[in-house]
């Protein structure tokens, strides 16, 4: 064979491997242009690629590889079951700091303060001494703690009904319960490990029903503590014992579901969408984890032997008898030739770079939780540049407030005031129900100096009235309206213009100046600001006389004017027989605490009730 025609040594390589592989390649006398070959992927059968040559050199095109976000090693370790993911929040939630002081956030503050509104005022003392006993001030934050850090929160209301002690059947009349005179015992917030619901269909909301925990079922099977077996109601017991899941009451149940969507039955944590990033940095955690420990145990590099006198395996086996020998006694002396080195090589040089790498990944930690570090820790931006996202803060969190104040009074307030009668007759003789709104305090994360200022401004000017400038400064108007009053009063009181009292007779004889008094403290006559006598027969006491009728002291005086207004009183209810009736929308006291709200609504006397 001639040079000319002899194969080049890439050539021969080529084809040698192509051969071992399987493959045939059709030659036409080692031109340097093949024909096409076939390369195996791991996505499956081989795929052709061609090879082609400009100017001597190949060039190999392959088909792209197939990408599915669901594919990725890094998707396969990322939890999608539903207690996984509850696993991994609470794990973060108690490992990363920036997740635990996002999760703070969410729980205390959003509700930090609130007031109930009513138009009753023995409506709103019942159920401000409810929520009292039902510990809504725990209750509310950690509500919104579950509901951030899981995505899932299940409130169980506890019924305290003495017709059906709270299994909606009322056996004496043998029928659906009606709570008569019900109320609420207690409030509980579910494991959402232990909570299952049925899907829904179309617009018909699922069931849900509860798991018993292990140590649940250990109490009905053992008996044991006594006092919490007996508590457990009979129809419970059976179904624990069966190993069926207790359904749980609509009335009783509620699900605050978050992020995920409305045909979804769970929701999505807060912290669902971090996952990657804080698995991420996790595994870069650990690789620095790695370097500081070889900083703290460095390795042991011991050299035996040189180029003059190499070391033997025999020399190798010693020289390790004799370190495992000392290793646990540091006072012994190892003697050894010269061609020995003995070192300790830490991670000097080896610690890996990861300042930006960590600025990123704080970053969108922050951006998932929706928070910034002027929030956190009071660093970060200034207010006029915070402001933007501050404001979006605030309505992120009135949605969340709008839909806990909503269960608060549709699903806790309203069916109490159902069961007790709080209901009057409206306008148009329908039916109402009285029972409070829910009032949460401002969130104080806008600077409202400015507008206050304007509103002030707009007061002067008279604008806007007083009550507004009073309800802008987040304060009560009545309660405001009242203090002035006592205020002023007292001030009335202490003038030296108002004249001499005597606590046991009255006023004193003499001129009273600037309140248009008269000398004799009679009616006086119209020129002294006061109102002429009344004619005859009108406001007088017996036997006629020329004032009003006044008493020597101020219990006689009261003991009068309690007698003529007992008297008015009692000859209005008379001729009005109806007017409660009307007012109250059923007679039948259900309870106390409708007797109660039905005495409530009668007419204010001024006087009362007490005897003559």
């Amino acid at each position: 064979m001639s040079s000319k025609n002899a194969p080049t040594l890439a050539n021969v390589l080529k084809t040698a491997a192509q051969n071992v592989t399987g493959e045939r390649v059709a030659s036409s006398e080692y031109s340097g242009q093949y024909a096409t070959s076939r390369i195996t992927t791991g996505l499956g059968p081989s795929v052709n690629s061609k090879t082609s040559q400009y100017g001597g050199n190949n060039a190999m095109t392959t088909a792209p590889n197939f990408y599915s976000p669901f594919l990725t090693p890094t998707s396969f370790q990322i939890p999608n079951a539903r207690r996984e993911v509850y696993l991994w929040a609470n794990w973060w939630r108690n490992n990363e700091p920036k997740i635990a002081a996002a999760i703070n956030f969410y729980t205390n503050y959003p509700f930090s303060g609130w007031k109930l509104e009513c138009s009753s005022s023995y409506v709103k003392d019942y159920f401000e001494k409810l929520i009292e006993k039902m510990n809504f001030q725990k209750w509310l934050p950690e509500i919104s703690k579950v509901y951030h850090l899981l995505g899932d929160a299940f409130v169980l209301l506890s019924l305290d009904c003495e017709h059906c002690q709270g299994s909606n059947w009322d056996e004496e009349k043998n029928e659906v319960c009606k709570h008569d005179g019900a109320t609420w015992k207690s409030v509980c917030l579910l494991n959402p490990d232990s909570v299952l619901k049925s899907p829904a269909m179309i617009d018909q909301t699922g069931m849900y029903t509860y798991k018993p925990s292990p140590e649940e079922i250990k109490i009905v099977n053992e008996r044991q503590p006594r006092e919490y077996y007996d508590a457990i109601p009979d129809n419970v017991k059976k179904l624990i014992l069966k190993g069926d899941p207790i359904p749980l009451s609509p009335i009783s149940i509620h699900h605050f579901k978050h992020g995920s969507n409305p045909w979804e039955d769970y929701g999505t944590p807060l912290i669902r969408p971090l996952f990657p990033t804080l698995a991420y940095k996790d595994k870069l955690r650990q690789s620095q984890w790695i370097v500081a420990e070889r900083h703290i145990l460095p390795v042991k590099v011991v050299k035996v032997g040189n180029d003059q006198r190499p070391a033997s395996q025999e020399d190798l086996d010693s020289v390790q008898d004799e370190l495992a020998a000392i290793a646990n006694d540091p006072n012994l002396t190892l003697v050894t030739h010269h061609a020995f080195d003995f070192d300790y090589v830490g991670a000097s040089g080896k610690v890996l770079q990861l300042t930006n790498e960590y600025e990123l990944i704080d970053q969108e930690i922050l951006d998932g939780v929706m928070l910034n570090k002027a929030l956190l820790n009071g660093e970060g931006p200034t207010y006029g540049n915070a402001q933007v996202g501050l404001l979006a803060m605030a309505q992120r969190l009135e949605t969340f407030r709008r839909e806990v104040a909503r269960w608060v009074e549709q699903c806790v307030f309203k069916p109490v005031s159902e069961w007790n009668g709080f209901t009057i007759e409206g306008e148009r003789g329908q039916e109402e129900i009285i029972f409070p709104t829910i009032k949460f305090d401002d969130l104080q994360l806008r600077d409202d100096t400015g507008k206050l200022q304007m509103l002030v401004t707009a007061n002067s000017n008279g604008v806007i009235s007083n009550m507004t400038l009073i309800e802008a400064f987040g304060l009560d108007p009545d309660q405001e309206i009242e203090r002035l009053r006592f205020e002023q009063g007292s001030n009335f009181v202490q003038n030296p213009a108002f004249g001499n009292i005597d606590v046991n007779n009255g006023f004193q004889s003499g001129e009273v100046t600037g309140q248009g008094f008269g000398a004799d403290m009679g009616m006086g006559s119209p020129g002294m600001g006061m109102t002429p006598p009344p004619p005859a027969g009108m406001g007088m006491p017996p036997g006629g006389g020329g004032g009003m009728p006044m008493a020597n002291n101020y219990l006689q005086n009261y003991r009068l004017a309690s007698t003529i207004i007992n008297d008015l009183y009692f000859e209005n209810i008379e001729n009005n027989s109806s007017l409660i009736n009307m007012r109250v929308a059923n007679r039948r006291f259900k309870s106390a605490a409708h007797e109660g709200f039905v005495r409530s609504l009668s007419p204010v006397s001024g006087r009362g009730r007490l005897g003559s």
